[in-house]
């Protein structure tokens, strides 16, 4: 079989999105395998689509990706021939053209990024298409998810999407839930589970989840859904180590009483959210958030259009009936005006700083539909949480406002399911356990330069800290301290191993897993890929949000 080589190119920034629909393409099979070890998962898609012209046609391969996961091969076979695709960054233009007139893109998604490539099929052929890509999976709300984005375009006779789960703890949760529209994948689904998929539980450890639907089980017009396997482990208090190959992965998953926070909602009442419904959906979402808040918690509400103002002159606690007069008040809420985010933002912060009780878990929960690129200056101590309602909203510039200020930020898609996009948004930052925690390790053992952070702030219950690094040469103790900071107090765990060989997982030579991905060198592609990223975040912490000042 002959190799040819084609550039793939990995970008954000196209337009252009190829429609399977658009030529005689037919998929006669659509097969994905996921191995999942160290909370680190590689996914094999294996996708057959025939000609059936009888002419020579472009073939469009199309795949959904979760937003962080990048690809490490493509290949694709036809006629006796071999293309092996080279990732590469696009630098210009939103077309890149192959030497055999294929044509690859990647354009910005709804939750991830969508891949594809066109390359000529003679008539009647068959084109065997392979992307192989990684991410690593991140424990939110008590469980790690693996997502895949189904899209085979039309009714498959032969689907089969196999998922291998390969733990270093027991797994204590497995669960499939129901298939998610892809037009509708924020909307409450409840605990409805995919009635399709088998799971088998092979050892403690090791779990194996099939779906494969037949065509009459399939939607009429093909599958187009999100597809979730969630699974937890045992976590043991004191945190757990994994040491492979050189390196360690230190997890820490806190299972602990919810600290008392203050808080100020800053929502956007310009002009702009009176479109498209968008008001009344922010109404909503904040109404539901109301119902959430504990009484413990104080708060309060800064609405801001051309200039801010404050709901009450101080923090309030979240009695029933504050509660209640802040629904009303949000409820009677008008747009207009223009778009000052940096008056919000500095009216938020001026009412955190009168607080005399410090102690307390301190965040500004922030959401704006518009543009406005006032200089804030930064203070991270107090972190903001921001949300980028509608397509019009600056999403990177909101990046880099949280980013630098020790929070993080979401889109909202402005459609029939955005009140509960924002009300799981909230959900997700509230229930902050722990104010800061501290991992210390001992560099005669561990190389300190290779360390991925280990310092977090407001740790949410149901997440998880992971620390990464390389150890020295010829090390068989270990040891590691966590200094917590929650609710009861400061405490510290010391965590020490004498003999680091009895932490690896054994290989595994059975063969349960029908389609088996390579676990080799997982423990240094995680540590790569976290490293890769600390560094994209800590650019983005460092970039100037730059603009007018107003």
């Amino acid at each position: 079989m002959f190799e040819s080589k084609i550039i793939l190119v990995a970008t954000l920034l196209c337009f252009q999105l190829m429609k399977q629909s658009s030529c005689n393409a037919v998929t006669e099979s659509y097969h994905v395998y996921t191995s999942i070890q160290y909370r680190f998962a590689t996914t094999e898609i294996r996708c057959v689509i025939r000609n059936a012209d009888y002419i020579k046609k472009k073939l469009p391969f199309l795949v959904e990706l979760p937003k962080d996961a990048f690809i490490t091969k493509f290949t694709m076979t036809t006629g006796g021939i071999t293309y092996v695709g080279e990732i590469k960054e696009r630098t210009a233009g939103s077309e890149v053209y192959f030497e055999d007139g294929g044509l690859s893109n990647v354009i910005a998604s709804r939750d991830g990024n969508k891949f594809g490539v066109k390359l000529p099929v003679a008539g009647g052929e068959n084109a065997t298409y392979v992307l192989v890509y990684q991410e690593r999976l991140f424990r939110k709300e008590g469980v790690y998810e693996h997502k895949l984005y189904l899209q085979p375009g039309h009714v498959v006779a032969d689907v089969y999407v196999e998922t291998y789960i390969w733990e270093n703890k027991d797994v204590t949760l497995i669960n499939v839930p129901a298939l998610r529209p892809l037009s509708r994948i924020h909307a409450d689904y409840g605990k409805e589970t995919n009635p399709l998929a088998i799971v088998n539980r092979l050892s403690p450890n090791k779990v194996q989840v099939i779906f494969a639907p037949t065509a009459s089980q399939q939607p009429s017009s093909g599958l187009s859904h999100l597809y979730l396997v969630q699974y937890d482990v045992f976590h043991h208090p004191d945190g757990d180590l994994v040491i492979k190959d050189g390196f360690f992965m230190h997890f820490f998953a806190p299972d602990m009483t919810p600290m008392p926070k203050d808080i100020i909602f800053v929502i956007d009442v310009s002009g702009s959210m009176g479109w498209d419904n968008k008001m009344e959906q922010m109404q909503a979402a904040m109404i539901e958030i109301m119902n959430h808040i504990p009484p413990r918690d104080y708060f309060n509400i800064v609405p801001f259009s051309s200039t801010a103002f404050t709901w009450k002159s101080v923090l309030v606690a979240a009695t029933k009936s504050y509660i209640n007069e802040a629904k009303n008040y949000i409820w009677n809420l008008n747009a207009v005006g223009g778009t000052n985010i940096r008056a919000g933002i500095i009216t938020a912060r001026n009412l955190l700083f009168q607080r005399s009780f410090t102690e307390r878990v301190a965040m500004i929960f922030f959401l704006t539909d518009g543009q406005d690129r006032s200089p804030v200056d930064d203070y991270p101590s107090i972190p903001i949480y921001g949300l980028a309602f509608g397509d019009d909203a600056d999403l990177d510039y909101i990046k880099e406002l949280c980013a630098k200020n020790g929070g993080f930020s979401q889109k909202i898609y402005t459609n029939i399911d955005a009140a509960n996009q924002v009300t799981n948004f909230y959900d997700k930052i509230s229930s902050v356990t722990m104010k800061k925690i501290t991992f210390k390790y001992d560099h005669s053992i561990v190389d300190a330069s290779s360390l991925t952070p280990t310092e977090f702030s407001l740790v949410v219950n149901g997440s998880e800290v992971v620390v990464m690094g390389k150890l020295k040469k010829d090390v068989i103790t270990f040891n590691a301290t966590l200094e917590i900071e929650a609710e009861a107090g400061k405490s510290v765990k010391v965590q020490k191993v004498d003999d680091v060989t009895k932490l690896a997982v054994s290989p595994d030579n059975s063969a349960d897993y029908k389609k088996m991905q390579s676990l080799s060198g997982n423990m240094e592609k995680a540590w790569a890929f976290a490293t890769i990223q600390n560094l994209l975040q800590e650019d983005q912490k460092k970039a100037t949000v730059k603009g007018d000042t107003y």
